[in-house]
């Protein structure tokens, strides 16, 4: 155990080459059907509607959960009072019963729910680790991030394993973070929030204006 926690050090302190950082971002590409087909369908050859799962290197999970179970009270702090879904017990039952709650006392609200369609993909790394680095709570998440998505790296497909680019290929892009990781919700949340510019109550609603683009 003093080995494993000696490389865990060295790995989030980014201590290995970029290679290493590049290679250990590999992850296999499993595309979940949600729903099944029917023996017609199948028949007319119809292709499932499948939504792929990213599962990346058990060690790179562990590691990075930790360092999220570390910061998830600074994170909270950070992003408070706007979000529920870091750092804070039981968000999810804190928002549907505050929802209802303010819909109670006020009947004549309206509830809007925006939906950032392929958030995760769509956020610029460059801007998410700026964001991080403004605060000192989580600036110390940045350099390892930045080691994780700053190398092109790979995809495998499915039970055989085959590799998404073919030849010496490989996928870089400037956008996204890994949704299956631990950090991304922290990652997600930080630069969408300066984005959101608060104008007040008038009337029984909220009135924000939405920044477009990072």
């Amino acid at each position: 155990m003093p080995r494993y926690n000696r490389f865990a050090t060295a790995a989030v302190n980014v201590a290995f080459p970029p290679w290493f950082y590049s290679a250990w971002s590999i992850s296999g590409l499993m595309p979940l059907v949600k729903a099944r087909l029917s023996p017609e369908q199948l028949r007319q050859g119809v292709e499932p509607d499948a939504c792929p799962v990213a599962v990346g290197e058990t060690d790179l999970r562990a590691l990075c959960k930790n360092l999220t179970d570390n910061c998830s009270g600074a994170a909270a702090r950070v992003l408070a009072p706007d979000q529920l879904a870091v750092g804070v017990s039981g968000g999810i039952s804190v928002l549907i019963h505050g929802i209802r709650l303010v819909l109670e006392q006020h009947p004549t609200f309206v509830v809007v729910r925006l939906d950032m369609s392929n958030g995760y993909n769509a956020a610029s790394r460059a801007v998410l680790l700026r964001r991080l680095a403004s605060h000192p709570e989580l600036e110390h998440l940045v350099p390892f991030l930045h080691a994780m998505g700053a190398e092109a790296t790979d995809l495998l497909i499915g039970a055989m394993r085959e590799r998404l680019f073919a030849g010496e290929a490989r996928g870089d892009s400037a956008e996204g973070v890994p949704q299956g990781q631990p950090p991304a919700s922290i990652c997600s949340c930080r630069p969408s929030y300066p984005r959101c510019e608060w104008r007040g109550w008038r009337e029984g609603r909220i009135e924000f204006f939405f920044h477009p683009g990072l």
